[in-house]
């Protein structure tokens, strides 16, 4: 289930949508082909938050081979451009990890916090906080960005990531953003990104007001003063 929420957290915080309303999100994805033809480049901006605070729900659907139902959960993100990204699973167990800019941690319901200290921890905080602050470029040098009909589709461009993922597809309404992520092992995942909305601060009332089920969550955004 860990390896589950940082997998989850890695490509749904990509597309939140910070301050921007979902119908000026697809507005700005649902062009005409004539449109498209003129430029290569997909409307990043849409997709990137412009805010410093935000938070968005989510459920996810991870299909595994050999397994006859997907493995489903739901949540809620929280991110701070001053301390980082709070990823929450809320269902079925309680479970978050943290990811700041240099230091990150993880906590489990009735267990106590656990700081993360790998390699693989530390790049996926880095890149993490460097697309949620906006950080265009960051998400252009990790993957081949490309509008199609649906919306955007996203195909890794490092060998690391081409080890676990195939291509990310992303298509906005006016009420979600559904996520379809592809992996190298034959599994896929579902996600849907709701209720995506800016905060102008965020202090730690406010996240336990945003954590009701899982206030104990809000502690880790300590790390993100170490």
């Amino acid at each position: 289930m860990r390896q589950m929420i940082r997998v989850t957290a890695l490509f749904v915080t990509f597309f939140l949508l910070g301050s921007l309303s979902y119908r000026q999100a697809a507005q700005a994805v649902v062009q005409t082909s004539s449109e498209l033809s003129a430029t290569t480049a997909p409307p990043l901006s849409a997709y990137l938050p412009s805010t410093c605070a935000h938070y968005a729900d989510f459920v996810q659907a991870k299909h595994v081979p050999g397994m006859v139902r997907p493995v489903e959960a739901s949540g809620r993100v929280v991110y701070t451009c001053d301390q980082g990204v709070l990823w929450v699973l809320l269902d079925p167990i309680a479970d978050a990890i943290f990811y700041g800019k240099k230091s990150s941690a993880s906590l489990t319901l009735g267990q106590p916090v656990k700081i993360l200290k790998s390699r693989v921890d530390r790049a996926i905080g880095q890149l993490l906080n460097a697309i949620m602050r906006g950080d265009r470029r960051e998400l252009e040098k990790n993957f081949f960005v490309q509008s199609v009909d649906s919306g955007l589709q996203l195909t890794p461009k490092s060998r690391r990531l081409k080890k676990h993922l195939e291509v990310v597809d992303i298509a906005l309404s006016k009420a979600a953003i559904e996520v379809d992520v592809r992996f190298s092992q034959d599994s896929k995942m579902q996600l849907t990104v709701t209720n995506m909305q800016a905060l102008n601060t965020l202090s730690n009332k406010k996240c336990q007001l945003l954590l009701p089920e899982f206030i104990d969550a809000c502690q880790l955004f300590s790390f993100g003063e170490m």
